[in-house]
């Protein structure tokens, strides 16, 4: 199985309030060393303290892109529509940064520049999280997005956030991107954002990127009568349900368990 997310690395889980000040950390930190700390032999105790400020020592160097990160500044307001993925308000989410893993973050994903933003918590001004050290993030919507370090045969490929839609020793991704249309009307001066989805599928160590069924039903190496009966339930398409389509596809073809571990 190819997990993205939170993985076998070492993952200190914190709770990042609205209104917390990175130069409280040391006094934050004592907080937690108090609740660690166990009812035994002050040896014990020294032991815990010493251990959970070693935590956020090496915390540290991470800590400060939660909040602190170039100014986010968005652009093209007279576009009809937004940059965001699904919608234009922050939520509530979780992101994994160096090894490290922070809850309740406020963060919103620009799709246009693949750019994961969060809320200063003194000027609730908008800044962005360094996307070199994003591992992964979920949203509020509890979206999971991962990043894909290779660089896939996309023009869109970015920072290489790819939302996760099944994992495992076969994975399936999307690719989220938007792009500024004219309106088609030529009376119209106006433009708006167009949102596009690509679809990659990971197996055999390699991500091969869906063109069309005939050729998934081959890399997959399943046939169309195998999965007939959920598609008849469902009367699906592949043009008009194609991520529907293709979980099904994929979760088939790991049963089978015709594709090498």
């Amino acid at each position: 199985m190819r997990s993205h997310f939170l993985g076998n690395s070492r993952y200190l889980q914190m709770n990042i309030p609205h209104g917390f000040i990175p130069g409280n950390l040391l006094l934050v930190a004592s907080f937690y060393i108090a609740l660690a700390a166990p009812k035994a032999a002050i040896c014990q105790v020294l032991a815990e303290k010493t251990s959970i400020v070693n935590s956020y020592k090496e915390i540290l160097p991470y800590f400060p892109e939660i909040h602190v990160g170039t100014q986010y500044v968005q652009e093209n307001r007279h576009v009809d529509g937004h940059p965001f993925y699904h919608h234009e308000l922050f939520g509530m989410g979780k992101i994994t940064l160096g090894g490290f893993s922070f809850i309740d973050t406020p963060l919103q994903y620009d799709i246009v520049k693949d750019q994961v933003i969060t809320m200063t918590p003194i000027k609730n001004q908008k800044s962005i999280i360094d996307p070199n050290k994003i591992e992964a993030f979920i949203l509020g919507d509890s979206s999971t997005f991962v990043k894909i370090p290779e660089e896939l045969a996309s023009f869109h490929h970015g920072n290489g956030f790819y939302r996760e839609v099944v994992n495992g020793r076969i994975s399936l991704y999307c690719k989220h991107y938007k792009e500024i249309v004219k309106d088609r009307s030529p009376m119209s001066p106006f433009n708006s954002f167009l949102e596009n989805k690509k679809y990659y599928i990971y197996m055999d160590n390699a991500y091969y990127s869906v063109r069309n069924r005939k050729d998934t039903f081959k890399l997959l190496q399943i046939s169309k009568k195998a999965i007939k009966p959920e598609i008849r339930a469902q009367a699906l398409t592949f043009k008009k349900d194609k991520e529907t389509y293709l979980k099904i596809m994929v979760i088939k073809a790991l049963e089978s368990g015709n594709v090498q571990e």
